[in-house]
């Protein structure tokens, strides 16, 4: 990473067997940023014969602030499955 960006992920989501779903925080160019993004399995291994995963370009980056909005969707989204 170059100097303008850090990236700290707080949680992954195992999606499927070959991809994860990672929620990080970041700042760029001093802009404080959350994303979810699909990680994939590259199909190389660490030297502990671990997966080495990927960014995909799927997914979603926003400001922080923003935050309380995009769990105010996902309730939303809760919601209506349940109601389903």
């Amino acid at each position: 990473m170059s100097d303008e960006t850090s990236e700290r992920t707080v949680y992954v989501l195992e999606k499927n067997q070959r991809e994860e779903i990672r929620a990080a925080l970041s700042t760029y160019k001093g802009r404080p940023l959350a994303s979810l993004r699909i990680w994939f399995d590259s199909d190389a291994n660490d030297e502990d014969g671990q997966p080495i995963y990927r960014p995909s370009k799927k997914g979603i980056t926003i400001a922080r602030d923003k935050l309380p909005q995009l769990l105010a969707a996902v309730e939303g989204l809760i919601k209506a499955e349940q109601a389903a």
